[in-house]
């Protein structure tokens, strides 16, 4: 029988769910008080919340909000590392985290966009650039092939006027 404690908590996590664009599972085994806290200091800087959580009572929050698939991210002991506008900045603070931190702390797994991301592929996001220069690149992209046309047109114009000049000069040379 779920007592009112466990109740409450699936409501904070569905809650917490349904607001995130990204959710990391993460091993914190090992790691001591005084890293938990810088790390989540660090998070919270950045927007970022940082929760261990009870696998089950996971589970049922990542059903209540349609995503059962979310679940994958629990294995063992866990905490979720929550992020709610950027995606990516997230997984790169916690890659880099893991990368500096030279400690037992994990990123497992993340779930983003629908689809879960093993701890391989996570390296592979944190490596993106930020999401405006990824714009800018898109921008620029599609905005070459109309300024190579343009230049074209332009090019096209002056040798047609050149042309009809030297003919001009050639008429008045005749004459």
């Amino acid at each position: 029988m779920p007592t009112e404690r466990k109740i409450e908590t699936v409501k904070e996590l569905t809650d917490l769910l349904s607001r995130s664009s990204v959710v990391v599972g993460t091993n914190y085994r090992g790691l001591r008080v005084s890293e938990v806290t810088a790390l989540r200091k660090q998070l919270r800087e950045q927007g970022i919340e940082m929760h261990v959580i009870k696998n089950t009572l996971f589970a049922r929050a990542a059903a209540a909000v349609g995503k059962p698939e979310m679940s994958e991210l629990c294995e063992g002991p866990t905490a979720i590392v929550v992020g709610f506008d950027d995606p990516v900045a997230p997984v790169k603070t916690v890659v880099e985290y893991q990368r500096t931190a030279r400690n037992t702390f994990v990123a497992r797994s993340a779930y983003l966009d629908g689809q879960v991301y093993s701890g391989s592929q996570l390296i592979e996001i944190a490596t993106l650039p930020p999401r405006e220069v990824l714009l800018g690149e898109v921008a620029g992209a599609l905005a070459s092939p109309i300024m190579t046309f343009a230049y074209f047109l332009q090019a096209t114009v002056q040798e047609f006027v050149g042309l009809v000049d030297a003919r001009a000069e050639q008429s008045a040379a005749a004459a």
